[in-house]
């Protein structure tokens, strides 16, 4: 076989080098199948059921079979393999990152859809297979079930927008099966670090804009927006009585027409038996397929969508009840409300139970001895040790929370960066340069140090700083302190001990790992678990010294600024001296500071949602920058562009005026065409972009510039490209971009802006972005 790596740009590995670590192989439309196959035999029974170019598949002996995409998952190996069989390039949803599948042929509806998701959502990069079909991609901060609207337009009936979350995936690169055109993304491919976040009841809002304005709309059934509300231990039902309800629940055309209905009755199934009764309750709901009188199901197919149902869940036993009663005659309901409970006993051989034998002493327990105050003690009490401003001090935890892609990585890397260099680069000082150790439990080395150079590169550091910096990475040594046994009880792992010993011996005064929830394999609702988590760290900050920085998530609908919104137990926010939750900034934040909608999520606000050791300050802001490494390869030209965490003062905002701007842009175009562009970053040269904003704005710092500039790349004004000097060197330059500052390039299509108007009520679309160039061309 040619090795095509060797001839070819390989677009998996363009799509694993953006962030995009969860892809699976799409058989090719032209590809020849087995005849066994699943795709073939369905094939076969129904021309139209043809999923070459759609569906998973990798090469056998006899042709292409169905690839299981839901339980495995790609590595740098598998992509490798998976461009030299010539597969088409599909991304799993799920997992941080969703897809809003736009499936409508009108042209004009699909615009205006497209337009109403940038509207509501945000900015999205959008990929096209079959014009005017689109697809766009954003990051969520919290798990998304699948949800869908149907409705019919001027020119079909069967038009449909969806949200792909997991057990999903869409085609990103490739051959479209109908049109046998490639796939393209007209402005380009999205790093994962660059999407847009968005939150589930967004998402939701977007649907339901979408189900109220559209002729004969119909919702996904099977998916309750809300469902997270719903309590899953009242889903739960005695395991015999579910089994014998379903036994008596018939499986025909007319009680579940649609492949929703069918769904939801698997969902129930899996919800009412519980994640411990699996099988079980997979063999329950194959069964109940199997008596299906509309035809025969695929168990391979029904095996797959098994594995698509995660929780949580919005039905369960009382709507398999319901439905054995209404269309069964099923009337064992009764049974379940009069089982008998268990009663408990005490453990004769349990020492915490019995009582001691006859004969022997009582338990020895150590005394507890107050100490009495003695006047003098209170005249030399030391201050406390602060390391960080006053979020981070020395024998204490620190708890960093937001949602999911908020920024909390990136902040962090700075954090420990400043502390590293013993200077202000946020809004706090170190108390002077610091010895700090990075466990990053989920990314690894190579991705780490990316992190971390970004940060090097925004601020201008050497290596006296970098020398202060120690790392490990979760993926070559896993880090668990904290587990539990199969009877329940709490086993402290060697890790403890060894996590210790390795920052005393490196004299380490800041540990910053990331996140909490890979540090242990304890439940995060049991809060005698999670006490003892913070428990540990606190343990290990007071006999290191050090300060300690956990990262962690939200809870679902978490509020910044409450520490109540830290996810898991409530354990985890009494354990820990200071808690600094982010957000990013609302909407009425970013009309308030005169901030493009679309672009608010760059700015994140900081907020003390405890500090019982200083009091609390004010919101404080920082900004996300993307930084280009200038780590370019012949293979991966353009290198890597990663996020960096930056102070933003939100009071003291540059004011964008268009006659200055004109005038700066004249002066881009001017050093542009002499071949000497002016440089988008500050490294101490004089044709640095910035240097020209504070010629021409009076009193402008360096911060003002820097956010004026990061202000145009979000709008599209100005873009940063590669070019040659006069002494033949590759540099990074700015250019104007001409099309995206000409307002005429920016006029909607007269039909679709109307369209636009009728559904969202207010706003503009943007212009039309029709496919012109392939992937990687």
């Amino acid at each position: 076989m040619v090795d095509r790596a060797m001839t070819k740009d390989n677009p998996f590995q363009r799509f694993w080098d953006l962030g995009y670590k969860r892809l699976c192989p799409i058989i090719p439309p032209d590809a020849e199948l087995d005849p066994k196959s699943k795709v073939a035999e369905r094939m076969a029974k129904d021309p139209e059921k043809d999923a070459r170019g759609k569906a998973p598949g990798v090469p056998g002996p006899h042709g292409w079979i169905g690839y299981d995409f839901v339980r495995n998952e790609s590595t740098e190996f598998s992509v490798e393999k998976w461009f030299n069989d010539g597969a088409n390039v599909g991304i799993k949803t799920g997992d941080g990152i969703i897809a809003v599948d736009i499936d409508v042929t009108n042209e004009k509806v699909a615009s205006a859809t497209v337009a109403l998701a940038e509207k509501m959502l945000g900015r999205a990069l959008v990929r096209y297979g079959r014009y005017p079909k689109a697809l766009l991609v954003y990051r969520t901060t919290d798990d998304v079930p699948y949800d869908k609207v149907t409705f019919s337009t001027e020119t079909e009936d069967h038009a449909l927008v969806e949200v792909l979350s997991e057990g999903r995936q869409f085609v990103a690169h490739g051959k479209h099966p109908k049109t046998g055109k490639a796939y393209s993304w007209p402005d380009g491919v999205p790093s994962v670090e660059s999407l847009t976040t968005v939150s589930p009841e967004q998402l939701s809002s977007f649907l339901t804009r979408i189900e109220d304005r559209m002729p004969a709309s119909k919702r996904f059934t099977g998916s309750v927006v809300d469902r997270s509300e719903v309590s899953q231990s009242g889903l739960r039902g005695s395991d015999e009585v579910i089994l014998d309800a379903l036994n008596h629940l018939p499986n025909t055309d007319g009680l579940f027409p649609t492949r929703d209905d069918y769904l939801k009755v698997g969902y129930a199934i899996k919800a009412a038996l519980g994640p411990e009764n699996d099988a079980r309750a997979f063999e329950a709901f194959y069964q109940w397929c199997g008596r299906w009188d509309g035809g025969a199901n695929d168990f391979a197919e029904v095996e797959s969508d098994w594995a698509r149902m995660k929780p949580p869940f919005s039905v369960g036993a009382p709507y398999i009840y319901q439905l054995a009663e209404l269309h069964g005659g099923w009337k064992g309901r009764v049974r379940e409300f009069f089982e008998p409970l268990d009663v408990f006993e005490p453990d004769e051989d349990d020492p915490f139970m019995a009582r001691p034998a006859e004969g022997e002493d009582d338990f020895k327990v150590e005394p507890i001895t107050a100490q009495q105050l003695n006047f003098d003690d209170l005249e030399d009490i030391p201050p406390r040790e602060w390391l960080y401003g006053t979020k981070i001090s020395r024998g204490y935890a620190t708890l960093l929370s937001s949602p999911g892609g908020v920024g909390k990585s990136s902040l962090a890397n700075t954090i420990a960066v400043a502390c590293a260099a013993g200077e202000e680069l946020l809004s706090d000082k170190p108390i002077h340069q610091l010895r700090v150790m990075i466990y990053n439990l989920e990314d690894d080395l190579l991705e780490m140090k990316r992190r971390v150079k970004a940060v090097f590169m925004h601020f201008g550091l050497g290596p006296e700083v970098a020398a202060n910096i120690f790392m490990l990475s979760g993926r070559d040594r896993r880090f668990n302190m904290l587990t539990m046994s199969s009877n329940g009880d709490m086993l402290v792992t060697p890790d403890y001990t060894a996590i210790k010993e390795e920052m005393s011996h490196k004299g380490v005064d800041l540990l910053v790992c990331d996140p909490l929830a890979r540090a242990h394999t304890v439940p995060e609702n049991d809060t005698s678990a999670q006490d003892e988590v913070m428990r540990l760290f606190a343990q290990i900050a007071h006999e290191t010294g050090a300060g300690v920085l956990l990262l962690h998530h939200f809870n679902k609908g978490g509020v910044s600024g409450d520490m109540n919104a830290v996810r898991g137990s409530t354990a985890l926010s009494a354990g820990a001296r200071s808690i600094l939750t982010l957000a990013p900034m609302s909407e009425e934040e970013a009309e308030q500071h005169n901030v493009p909608i679309p672009h608010r999520r760059h700015y994140v606000r900081i907020d003390d949602a405890k500090n019982n050791m200083a009091p609390a300050r004010a919101a404080e802001w920082i900004q996300l920058h993307s930084i280009e490494l200038g780590n370019g390869t012949e293979l991966y030209p353009e290198g890597d562009n990663v996020q960096c965490a930056a102070h933003f003062d939100i009071n003291e905002q540059l004011t964008d005026d268009a006659e200055i701007r004109a005038v700066a842009f004249a002066r881009i175009k001017e050093a542009a065409a002499e071949t000497e562009h002016y440089a988008p970053v500050r490294k101490g040269r004089a044709k640095w972009l910035g240097a020209l904003l504070m010629e021409l704005y009076p009193d402008c710092s360096i911060a003002q510039a820097t956010g004026l500039i990061n202000s145009w790349k979000l709008k599209g004004w100005v873009e940063i490209v590669t070019y040659r000097n006069k002494a033949g060197k590759d540099r990074k330059g700015v250019i104007v971009n001409s099309v995206a500052t000409t307002s005429a390039a920016l006029a909607p299509d007269p039909a679709a802006q109307q369209f636009f108007n009728d559904i969202s009520g207010e706003g503009t679309p943007p212009a039309d972005s029709k496919p012109t160039a392939s992937l990687f061309d």
